[in-house]
């Protein structure tokens, strides 16, 4: 009787030591995961999005004749719930595809009241739609906008003839047609996208959303893609 009391306190001290070591590892895998875990999907997230530019032809929406509404979150995208200190992200869609087609691009935090800020940002957006956007797409922008107010279009008409205001559109409501009402149907599936990517720590909101434009083009076949596109990195 007493050997095996003495084999059972060996084995409960062994328990406990296992214990003891499994937390000990757990621990310093969790001190460590997180910062590997955030480098590859940064890494990720490069990749992908330096593929995304250097093929943006394969990205472009709209066309000649084609709808394509362009706007800016938190401000527009028919957004009634503005969440605090939201990062920007320019959105761009086309208002009849099926899927629906669209572009999402993380902006910089700026001051409003910064005008060189503003005119920097107004640039970047300018330029955007003109490599993202086919030539002579009918463009509806925003009448009133921080970034993407319809008189900042103007340059572009050389490439987008029609550019109207959703203020334009607004004048031919009705009891059947209200205009406000169909943009918020066609936001509503990219305000969803932008709304959660303000969940994330803001140094992982570009990646968010190109992750997202990744799976979303690529869907069965995303990981399948970004494994090629890395392996002729080495």
């Amino acid at each position: 009787m007493k050997e095996i009391r003495i084999i059972k306190q060996a084995s409960i001290g062994t328990e406990e030591l296992i214990d003891e070591d499994h937390s000990k590892i757990n621990g310093t895998l969790e001190r460590y995961s997180k910062p590997v875990v955030s480098k590859v999907y940064y890494k990720a997230s490069n990749v992908a999005e330096n593929f995304i530019r250097s093929n943006i032809a394969e990205w472009q929406i709209g066309g000649p004749g084609i709808l394509v509404t362009v706007d800016t979150y938190p401000e527009g995208c028919a957004n009634t719930n503005p969440i605090r200190m939201s990062r920007p992200i320019l959105c761009i869609t086309e208002v009849k595809s099926v899927p629906q087609k669209y572009w999402l691009e993380t902006l910089p935090t700026f001051d409003a009241q910064d005008a060189q800020q503003i005119r920097r940002l107004k640039d970047t957006i300018l330029l955007t739609v003109r490599s993202l956007v086919r030539p002579g797409s009918i463009l509806i922008t925003p009448h009133v906008s921080t970034l993407c107010s319809h008189s900042d279009f103007d340059c572009l008409k050389s490439y987008y003839p029609v550019i109207v205001s959703t203020m334009d559109l607004a004048r031919h409501n009705d009891g059947e047609q209200n205009v406000f009402l169909n943009l918020a149907t066609i936001w509503r599936s990219v305000l969803d996208v932008c709304e959660e990517a303000q969940f994330y720590n803001s140094i992982y909101i570009r990646q968010f959303i190109v992750s997202h434009m990744w799976r979303r083009r690529y869907r069965d076949r995303s990981f399948e893609v970004f494994l090629y596109q890395l392996s002729l990195m080495q």
